[in-house]
């Protein structure tokens, strides 16, 4: 399956807050997302923000992060359940496993940040398997 990209672009608020969400539907899953180093304008050196994605027809959320910093990478994946969505399948080591397979989205996909610099643009790419 080919992979594809979009920008969550935006400038946060005089808060440090902001809402970015994509120009158009997406379909398929979200394997990827990036905050690049040019991201630090969010993000001062030193300090940290918060960043949630969540997915528009459900609002489900593909990925939530607190305190981070840029540059970063995550490749959101959901634990694995049992047959009746209980307890969640465990490695031998105790860990839970994770589907190899990205967060499923169909819909427009929204960036909610926090506590980042103010008045400030910057751009966070997510990338997804159609």
């Amino acid at each position: 399956m080919p992979i594809g990209f979009f920008n969550l672009t935006g400038t946060t608020n005089a808060w440090g807050g902001g809402t970015f969400t994509s120009s158009r539907a997406i379909t398929g899953e979200i394997v990827h997302v990036r905050l690049p180093l040019a991201g630090t304008a969010w993000t001062l050196a030193g300090s940290t923000a918060d960043f949630t994605i969540t997915e528009g027809l459900t609002g489900g959320t593909i990925i939530a992060l607190t305190n981070v910093n840029a540059p970063f990478e995550y490749r959101p994946r959901k634990p694995i359940s049992t047959d009746l969505g209980g307890t969640l399948a465990v490695s031998l080591g105790g860990s839970a496993v994770y589907d190899p397979a990205g967060i499923a989205v169909a819909g427009t996909v929204t960036m909610i940040v926090a506590n980042c610099q103010q008045t400030i643009a910057g751009t966070a790419v997510v990338y997804y398997r159609r």
